[in-house]
């Protein structure tokens, strides 16, 4: 009996870790997904300005020529 209520005990305190495991893992993953979703608007805000640049060009600069 005693075998048996050790085995039990060892697999509560397995259980007890994986569990601590997991929320810390999901709180991992939670925070990942946030920061992914931050870089995606990030990276279609830099797109769209790009974007902006390339059908708006800039006039051609009067270049002065360099003074020997």
């Amino acid at each position: 009996m005693a075998d048996i209520t050790t085995r039990v005990d060892d697999l509560e305190v397995r259980f007890a870790f994986l569990e601590k495991q997991l929320e810390t893992l999901d709180g991992v993953v939670r925070e990942l997904g946030e920061t992914a979703e931050g870089l995606r608007r990030e990276m279609a805000a830099l797109r769209e300005q790009v974007a902006g640049l390339a059908a708006d060009p800039l006039p051609p600069r009067e270049e002065v020529p360099p003074h020997y």
